[in-house]
């Protein structure tokens, strides 16, 4: 709690400092307009979303969002802060009953800068809890689950261009409580990607391509891998988008109670970024 305190006072004294200096200053409420693209092809994107398995009968779903709750403009710069948050579960779906697997809890603060029209940069402080279902004891005959929390610092990079018709990232996370049943000393997750060749084939759709991957320090940077094909429909007055998307998941499974395990999975899917 003492490095959240220091980490909020921080940014107030710096941001004291700054207002101070005679240059415009503004802030509007609720922007329609993000400044920081999603990350389409994360699987753990705070979204709407839903995910169908091809080899077997599990379906991934995700309920949330990320929330823009005011724009800062301040001379040539423009800063936007945002609350997210979002649930994700693993579903099993036999025959004529829904059997859940997990849920994973996650929640982050951020603040996005504009450096420039190609460049972006996030700051942010975030939490993630995962756990089994009831449904994994008591149906699907697990016995034991994994106490997995991780909070963090993350520090991400967008830069556009037109040379891939798109952009690409880099997120680096910085795990200052990282429990897995017991405290973990190794802090880092190193995440990289793109959205690309992003093609118009009507007024609102595009098609596009995209991959991320995840390196977690505890792994010894094995990553966990995925790799899209999607159609986007974009609301060009708020930038809110529907994603349909086929992905390949490949490496580490993302799931904390699972994160030893190998996954290998093609899926198909719908996502709702707001």
């Amino acid at each position: 709690m003492n490095k959240k305190l220091a980490a909020v006072a921080f940014v107030l004294i710096f941001f004291s400092t700054v207002f101070a200096q005679e240059k415009s200053f503004s802030i509007s409420l609720l922007p329609e307009k993000k400044l920081y693209p999603y990350y389409g092809a994360d699987m753990r994107a705070h979204r709407i979303a839903f995910s169908k398995l091809f080899k077997n009968n599990e379906v991934i779903g995700g309920l949330g969002g990320l929330f823009h709750v005011a724009n800062i403009s301040y001379g040539n710069y423009e800063g936007q802060f945002s609350v997210a948050t979002t649930l994700y579960t693993q579903l099993k779906v036999p025959y004529r009953q829904t059997q859940v697997i997990n849920h994973d809890f996650f929640v982050d603060l951020l603040f996005d800068i504009e450096l420039n029209p190609a460049s972006v940069v996030r700051l942010g402080m975030g939490h993630t809890s995962q756990h089994l279902s009831d449904d994994a004891f008591e149906v699907l005959g697990f016995t034991k689950s994994v106490d997995y929390v991780r909070d963090y610092y993350r520090l991400g990079y967008v830069y556009r261009t037109d040379l891939i018709k798109g952009f690409v990232y880099t997120d680096l996370n910085y795990i200052y409580n990282f429990k897995i049943n017991e405290k973990i000393l190794q802090p880092w997750m190193i995440q990289l990607g793109t959205e690309a060749l992003n093609t118009p084939i009507s007024e609102h759709l595009t098609a596009y391509v995209g991959v991320d991957i995840k390196m977690l320090q505890i792994l010894n940077f094995a990553s966990s891998q995925t790799y899209q094909l999607g159609i986007k429909y974009r609301n060009e007055h708020s930038d809110r988008t529907m994603r349909f998307a086929l992905n390949y998941q490949a490496g580490k499974d993302e799931r904390g109670q699972f994160y030893l395990q190998n996954s290998n999975w093609l899926t198909v899917g719908m996502y709702f970024e707001f």
